[in-house]
């Protein structure tokens, strides 16, 4: 019995000697590293390092393995160098006894992720430098409108002052959307279209209408909306009264009418969008109230240039789009008295209105019986009325066909 009991003492300090040997080896690392074009990559050095600063070199075979022995438990930085990653790579594992997981780099994944993280960083710097921009463009297009507001009631004295520091608050908005527009991923058309619009009508408030309109065409061209489409046609318009060729003028004019049609169909296929607390859809969307809008700003332009034949006809439509507003058809009784041919007959000048006048004048007065449209209706009629008849020229004096209406802002 003595001498087993010595047999098994010793074989159990063999075993002890052997675990501590085993433990002080440490752990078989593997790993394959995957180059940058996707394919293994061979010759690469691999250092792994711990914080002790215990550290271990390998290099990776014909396919890209690579193995160590005897890597103690703990977490590692492995840097890998090669002629074909000219920065390096470092990463980091964690070697353990129960966890055999090899140690693999896919630098080409691990070069896209990246790539993508960068990209979506420089995207986002971009946007908030678009958003900037556009936000600064804003605030000096509100500024320039709250002076316009002022100009219209501001003495003489000051008239000169705030014209300069609307135009350039208008100036620094046009100079402010076109550095957004520069800034705003090509992808992203509702911004990028947003903001051509917002170009467009900064030249409309700088009266270059050529400019807005080219603006406007490019919003719609990457988003067409009834509103774009609107603003094109009052553009055009304005384009149109500054011509001196009447074929130029009539093309612009019907240029101006069909990008009207465009805006009236794409409110009409829309889908109608909720009010708040999900009531009904707004009224300004419909298709008759974008028909009556545009339409009613074709007229006021023409009308505020003089061009009062050519503003019949969309006056005309305006006020068949909308029945029921007395500024249109206060602007068409003008546009038909402003456009009434005249001859002389004998001792007399006979004038010819367009049968439409009175009817015209008659719903603008019963549409704002006591307000100021309704009061230049009846004094308009009056008139009519009175040179219906004819005029004698023989005292050689004429009256008035009619008091110039007001000009109205589209």
């Amino acid at each position: 019995m003595k001498r087993f009991a010595s047999v098994g003492l010793t074989l159990f300090a063999f075993l002890l000697l052997f675990a501590g040997s085993a433990a002080a080896q440490g752990n078989n690392v593997t790993g394959q590293v995957i180059g940058l074009d996707g394919n293994p990559l061979p010759n690469a050095t691999i250092t792994i390092k711990n914080d002790t600063g215990r550290t271990f070199t390998t290099k990776t075979d014909s396919k890209g393995n690579f193995i160590q022995v005897g890597v103690p438990d703990g977490v590692y930085t492995v840097s890998l160098t090669s002629p074909a990653v000219p920065q390096g790579f470092t990463t980091q594992f964690q070697a353990s006894g129960s966890n055999n997981q090899p140690w693999n780099i896919n630098l080409k994944e691990i070069a896209a992720a990246s790539g993508g993280s960068e990209k979506a960083a420089a995207e986002k710097e971009a946007f908030n430098n678009m958003k900037q921009h556009f936000d600064a463009a804003t605030t000096a297009m509100n500024d320039a409108d709250a002076i316009k507001k002022q100009l219209a009631t501001a003495p003489a004295d000051q008239k000169s002052d705030l014209t300069s520091k609307m135009n350039a608050a208008y100036q620094t908005a046009l100079t402010e959307y076109t550095a957004a527009e520069q800034g705003v991923n090509a992808k992203d058309t509702g911004n990028h279209a947003l903001i051509w619009a917002s170009i467009g009508r900064a030249d409309d408030a700088t009266s270059k209408y050529a400019d807005a309109a080219t603006a406007y065409q490019k919003a719609i061209d990457l988003k067409p909306t009834a509103d774009y489409y609107s603003d094109l046609s009052t553009a055009l318009t304005n384009v149109a009264a500054s011509q001196h060729d009447p074929a130029v003028l009539q093309q612009k004019i019907s240029d101006a009418d069909a990008a009207c049609q465009k805006a009236v169909a794409l409110a009409g296929s829309a889908p109608a969008a909720p009010a708040a607390g999900g009531a009904a859809a707004s009224p300004a969307q419909t298709s008759t109230a974008v028909a009556s809008r545009c339409y009613k700003n074709m007229g006021i332009v023409l009308s505020n240039k003089g061009d009062l034949q050519q503003a019949i006809d969309p006056l005309k439509k305006a006020t068949d789009a909308n029945p029921k507003d007395a500024q249109a058809w206060f602007l068409l009784g003008s546009a038909y008295v402003g456009s009434v041919q005249s001859k002389t007959e004998g001792d007399k000048e006979v004038f010819t209105f367009d049968p439409n006048t009175s009817d015209a004048l008659q719903k603008c007065s019963d549409l704002d019986p006591t307000g100021p449209l309704g009061a230049q209706c009846k004094d308009m009629a009056a008139s009519v009325t009175q040179m219906s008849g004819g005029v004698s020229t023989s005292v050689g004096t004429k009256p008035s066909k009619s008091s110039k209406p007001a000009k109205k802002k589209p």
